[in-house]
């Protein structure tokens, strides 16, 4: 059983660091734009500077897009493609945006085939200043134990 692309009721989840978002479902949308916000802060690790520059580096923004399906007083989601960013990547600069082509679940046949699926995302680095990530990464300045860092995404599909 497919899905078929005119019905569908995307959302897109976001996990970063084990902790997971979601978007709003937007119902019967084949070219669904999110003018959301997802923020998320993430707890800096303690250890030295090579320890939260090796975490940082070993995690991403890891994005899944549903389509959500209601029955009456039964749902259900369906998954139909992934994509992911590394952290690193995002904290590199303040302010940008990123296009992600996302791999679909072959399972599903919801799209032209050989058309590709793209999630273009907004990404800004809300750090303050004093803990941005260009200053982690030169040693300028050590994040103390405890800080965060704070992303905010806006995506669109």
């Amino acid at each position: 059983m497919g899905i078929e692309y005119s019905s569908l009721d995307p959302f897109v989840k976001v996990t970063l660091a084990g902790e997971s978002k979601e978007t709003t479902v937007l119902i019967g949308s084949t070219t669904p734009l999110w003018n959301q916000d997802l923020d998320f802060s993430i707890l800096i690790p303690p250890g030295e500077i090579q320890d939260i520059q090796s975490w940082v580096e070993s995690q991403s923004f890891f994005f899944e897009l549903f389509d959500f399906n209601s029955h009456g007083i039964v749902s259900h989601t369906e998954l139909l493609a992934t994509g992911s960013i590394p952290l690193s990547q995002v904290l590199y600069s303040t302010k940008k945006t990123v296009m992600i082509n996302l791999l679909m679940n072959t399972s599903m046949d919801v799209f032209e085939a050989n058309k590709p699926v793209y999630l273009e995302i907004l990404i800004e680095d809300l750090t303050a200043e004093k803990w941005s990530w260009a200053k982690v990464r030169d040693k300028y300045t050590y994040p103390e134990e405890g800080d965060e860092i704070n992303i905010f995404i806006n995506k669109t599909f």
